[in-house]
């Protein structure tokens, strides 16, 4: 794991497998919503976790946050600026969104940062993908709201109309 791990960080409250890297092995995004990034409690992240011949190792894993320039010690920029409850990572997913063929992974934040107020009709889900099978090449592909997906946030599990 590219990080110490917290306490109360929540890490695996939602969990996707798919094979990101197209290795042909599983691999594991999970949301840990009560990471603190940078001093911002209940800020959120997400690991993702490649799959190899001998497992789950942690190895080239690539963690993701609101903040941070870079990965893996770094967590990559993905909407910034995190805030305090953001809970970035509450669900997530790992499908084929555009129905191009290759995998894309969804991470939700379903709270509205220091209000605290659920986003409920609007929640922000985004894309992103590997460049090759490079995880630490991940580049978010667009930011969406419920209205763009049909969709919306319930507990752990992404929802689909």
């Amino acid at each position: 794991m590219p990080s110490r791990p917290e306490k109360n960080d929540q890490f695996g409250r939602a969990v996707a497998v798919g094979d990101m890297t197209g290795d042909g092995r599983a691999d594991v995004l999970t949301g840990a919503i009560g990471y603190e990034v940078r001093g911002i409690a209940d800020a959120g992240a997400v690991l993702l976790l490649p799959g190899s011949a001998q497992g789950l190792t942690g190895a080239g894993s690539v963690m993701l946050t609101q903040n941070g320039p870079g990965a893996p010690d770094n967590p990559l920029n993905i909407l910034g600026p995190a805030e305090t409850l953001d809970y970035f990572g509450q669900s997530t997913a790992i499908l084929d969104l555009d129905g191009v063929g290759s995998l894309d992974m969804l991470v939700a934040s379903s709270f509205d940062g220091a209000t605290g107020q659920m986003a409920e009709l609007d929640p922000v889900y985004v894309t992103m993908r590997p460049r090759g099978t490079k995880l630490v090449g991940l580049v978010p592909v667009r930011v969406w709201t419920g209205r763009d997906l049909g969709a919306y946030s319930a507990g752990h599990t992404l929802l689909h109309r």
